[in-house]
């Protein structure tokens, strides 16, 4: 399957949320992206990068126009220092991505690296 990543923000110098010490959600999201990238190949997967350059609703519909079965959006919100785990968010009637959106977000080992962290708190 070819999996679009997006790695949020970025469009016309949108930070997003931005940490006590100026760490930018876009910065964060944009390695997040990266290292995705590498573990969605490794598990057998084509992994595919979208264009911070577009605004978000113009990279879902370039993503399923280059052949996407899957849009994973990265953004890491502020709030509480006490939140811990992910959210996942898929269109209205989409079963797949219902489905996708259930599994646990650690996923299957790849490589000696161990288990995907992303998604534990």
């Amino acid at each position: 399957m070819k999996i679009a990543i997006d790695a949020g923000h970025g469009k016309d110098g949108d930070p997003g949320a931005v940490g006590p010490s100026g760490l930018k959600e876009a910065e964060v999201t944009g390695t997040l992206a990266g290292i995705l990238g590498n573990y969605i190949v490794c598990i057998g997967h084509e992994a595919y990068l979208t264009d911070r350059s577009l605004y978000s609703s113009e990279r879902a519909v370039k993503a399923a126009e280059d052949g996407c079965g899957l849009l994973i959006s990265l953004h890491i919100n502020a709030g509480s220092s006490q939140a811990r785990g992910v959210e996942a968010w898929f269109a209205h009637g989409n079963e797949e991505g219902k489905e996708a959106g259930q599994r646990d977000p650690r996923g299957p080992h790849c490589g000696n690296g161990g288990p995907f962290k992303g998604g534990e708190g």
